[in-house]
Parts: structure tokens; sequence; C-alpha cells
């Protein structure tokens, strides 16, 4: 069986500081800060309003499109404001603070299956939307439409367990304390797809992780276990599927269309919780890290919960941070505000000392190509930033810069340091703009 890909990086994973340490449950937050937006596709709209007494687990926000995925309240209390704060992508979204009663009242859970083996993918689909469930490794796809696209189209379930990003061990926490639930949580949507062949993919630098794995495997049936390469970006989602099935997933095409879900593994112990105990998705565990960090923790956190307090329960900062990333330091946002909310997809909270910070000004391209060596998505990137320079946008697109993941390795490898991705970044921008205006001339 295929274990690696073809481009990427090797880079220092610097895990330890906290790939050994248990979760950490946190205490709530005196007050939550819960954004419209949380989620790939269209944003929900507020569905309390501000002196509302809300319970835990009560839905707050909701949209009827099919692309979207309702917002919980993490806290019972009083909603005290709708209004625009900061975001963790930099933006002011709308969003729904709640002042924490520390109550936790309940609201009614939602109806569970205790025999999944009778649950359909429509089913499913319905009963995941209605969790809020979305992908917690960083996609934030709606998982319902991720199930209602396989239905019938697939063959092969992949548990994302690569956790590929330096620094993050959430999902190595995830895999060690939760597999039973992992493992549920895989046969749930296998049963429920009509999956035969179902594998939680691994990176071998997780031998904690790899070794619980193949203690609960061993005792089941359904689900096995495969070791891939430790190599960046090995999580990503058309790397795994490569390294795990030897199949090659084409820009254009989804995974469904080549016989293949992907679901990240806290995505999979979230399905599990929804469909045994009725429980939305109200909490996700946080890897708190970095060398401005005192003592770097995993924490279960309440969604919503600002990431000042985050720090606070990791003891505050060494001495004061250079960088804060929300994510990875690949492909992470950098923070200028501890007031943001941790939100679906943050996975990582990372503070970086001043000694830390190793960048450079860029030179001129040598033309070494070692940008193309790295890209795993087959891309020219130093032919693309060419025509990025020269203002040639629609060039840019022959080049097929909309492909690009912005994984970070060509920026990466780059000997002139030349911000690529940021380039590349700006080029999509441009041509979304350009898309829109031919839309808004061809309604006229």
């Amino acid at each position: 069986m295929p274990t690696n890909f073809k481009g990427g990086i090797y880079i220092d994973v610097r895990k330890s500081a906290t790939h050994k340490k248990p979760i950490e449950e946190m205490k709530p937050p005196r007050e939550v800060i819960i954004p419209i937006l949380m989620h790939k596709g269209v944003p929900c709209g507020p569905i309390v309003d501000v002196g509302e007494h809300v319970k835990l687990g009560q839905k707050i926000a909701e949209s009827t499109a099919a692309d979207s995925a309702p917002i919980h309240s993490s806290v019972s209390g009083t909603v005290t404001a709708i209004e625009p704060r900061l975001h963790i992508n930099g933006e002011k979204i709308l969003s729904i603070v709640i002042e924490n009663d520390f109550e936790d009242e309940t609201a009614e859970a939602q109806v569970s299956f205790d025999r999944f083996q009778s649950l359909g993918a429509d089913e499913l689909a319905i009963l995941v939307r209605d969790a809020g469930i979305v992908g917690l490794g960083g996609s934030a796809v709606p998982l319902s439409q991720k199930l209602l696209d396989a239905a019938g189209k697939v063959d092969t379930l992949i548990i994302n367990g690569a956790e590929c990003e330096p620094y993050i061990t959430s999902d190595n926490r995830i895999m060690v304390e939760y597999s039973e639930e992992l493992y549920d949580g895989a046969m749930i949507v296998a049963k429920a797809l009509g999956i035969k062949k179902s594998v939680v993919a691994v990176q071998s630098d997780k031998a904690h992780a790899i070794a619980e794995l193949r203690r609960v495997l061993s005792k089941k049936t359904g689900v096995s276990l495969c070791v891939v390469h430790t190599k960046y970006p090995q999580g990503a989602q058309r790397q795994i599927i490569t390294a795990v099935t030897g199949r090659e997933l084409p820009p254009e095409k989804t995974p469904s269309d080549i016989g293949v879900i992907t679901i990240n593994a806290s995505t999979a112990v979230a399905v599990s919780r929804a469909v045994r105990e009725g429980n939305p998705l109200t909490t996700r565990v946080v890897t708190v890290s970095g060398s401005a960090v005192a003592n770097p923790k995993n924490l279960l956190v309440r969604i919503g919960t600002p990431i000042s307090e985050l720090f606070d329960a990791c003891g505050g900062f060494l001495e004061h941070p250079d960088r804060i990333v929300a994510g990875g330091p690949m492909m992470g946002f950098s923070q200028y505000s501890l007031d943001t909310p941790v939100i679906k997809s943050t996975n990582a909270l990372l503070a970086f000392c001043r000694n830390e910070d190793k960048s450079s000004n860029e030179t001129t391209c040598i033309h070494c190509g070692k940008c193309v060596g790295v890209c795993p998505m087959n891309l020219m990137p130093l032919y693309i930033y060419r025509e990025y320079k020269a203002g040639k946008i629609s060039e840019c697109e022959k080049l097929n810069v909309t492909d690009c993941t912005e994984c970070g390795c060509c920026s990466y490898i780059c000997p002139a340091r030349i911000s690529l991705v940021s380039a590349f970044r700006a080029v999509k921008v441009r041509l979304e703009e350009k898309t829109g205006e031919e839309e808004e001339n061809a309604d006229r």
C-alpha cells in the first residue's frame, strides 16, 4: 500500500512540548463570543435576541442553505450583545456574545440512534447537520455536505489522523485518549454510506497514537490502521488520499468522484457523540504551544472562549510574544489581538519569542526550481510568480494558480525568501474580483 506522495517537505515537527500531555478540560470562561461564520459555505444568521436566556447546546444561529451548519451555545447564560467582533481571520464578523451563568443548564438533546446499523446516509446527514459538525482538522466544511456528496459513490473511508503541521498535537491526543469513540464514529459513517473499507491514517511520528489504535483496532472489525510517511503536507486531503489509496485526485474533482471520503479524527469523535449522546458541537481540543508559552498544553475548551484565556490557562507567557498564530505555523493566521475567540476550526494557538523570527528581505529569484520540486499540487510557482510580478493575472490563471492549496512549501524552501504564497493569495483575490465584475456586467 502506498504511504507517500510526490512533493512536500521534511520539517522539524516540534511536537515534543505537548504530544505526551493529556487533554485538560479548561474552566469555562465568564463570557463567550460566538461568530456566525465558523465554516466554509453560507454563514448562519442569529435566531436569538439580546437579553434572551440560552441553554448549553441550544441553537443560536442557523441557515437553510445546504452548505451550512447551525451554531450552538457553548454555555448557558444571557445574550448580552449581537455585534461585529474580531474574528480569527482578521476581520470583524457578526458575533453572539453570551454571559455565562456557570449553571450549564442543558438544552434538550436531539434524538440519537442507538442502533447505527439502521442509520442511512440521509438520516446521518440530517443528524450531523443539526449537531453543527464541520471538519475539525481546519477545513471547516459542513460534514452533512460531504456525506450527501459521497452517498452511493464511495468505497473507501479515510479517517485523517496525519496532523502534519508542526507543534499541533490535538488530534494526536484525541487518537490516544478517545480511540474507542473514533472507531465508533468511523463505523457510523461507514455503515450509513455502505462502505466496506475504512482506514485510520496516522503519520509515523505518532508512536503513542499508533500503539493505542493498534490495541483498539486489533479487537475490532471493519477499520484498519495505515501508518503513513512523516512529511508535510501529508494531512492535506489530496495527499492523504494518494498516500493511502494510490489514487490521484484531480484539482477540479472532489474525493467522492474517485470513490473516497475523508474525515478528520476529531470529526469522527464528534460524530460518535452526536449519534450516541445527542451532543452538538460546543467544544473542541486546542493545542497551546510555542516558545513563548510558559506551560504548553492540550486543552478541551468551549467554542467562543477568548484566546487570551487559553494562554492564561497555560501559565501565561515567558516573555512578550513576538508573534501569535491561530492554527499551525505553515497555514495558520497571525493574530494582532488576544480578544479573538476559539472557533470550530481552531486546532492550535501558538506564541513565539522574538529570537525565533527568521524572516529576511526578499531577493531575486534565481530559477533554482526548488519550489517546483516541493509543490504537492505539481504547479510551477516560479513561473506563476513571474507572471504576477508582470501584472499578467490571466497568465497566472492559465498556470492553474487557483489549484494552489496555500500549504507554504514553496515559500519555505525558497532560497530567495520570496513570499510566494502571499503573492498567490493576491492573485486569487484579483481573479475573484474579475469574475465578480464579469458576472455583474453579464447581469446588466
